[in-house]
């Protein structure tokens, strides 16, 4: 995985996560859409995959550790910036 990354999220009562906003590049930035969701072990620890979606249409992939909860940002997709 890649680079930590704060998120403010919250823990619906089915057990899925519900990130409401992330501070990424120095920025916190509201989460504009969350999509799927699915669990994934690496190295023996369980990890919870979330794809988000920001304002700018910037997507990216979550990963919380359910171990230790900390967030990691696993592959994003820019939107390129206007000329």
């Amino acid at each position: 995985m890649s680079q930590r990354i704060e998120v403010e999220a919250r823990l619906e009562s089915d057990g899925r996560v519900t990130p409401l906003a992330v501070v990424w590049r120095g920025r916190r930035t509201a989460v504009a859409d969350v999509g799927r969701q699915w669990t994934q072990e690496q190295a023996g620890v369980p990890h919870r995959h979330v794809l988000v979606m920001l304002p700018n249409s910037d997507r990216l992939e979550l990963a919380l550790n359910q171990h230790n909860l900390t967030w990691r940002v696993v592959q994003t997709w820019t939107t390129p910036a206007a000329v």
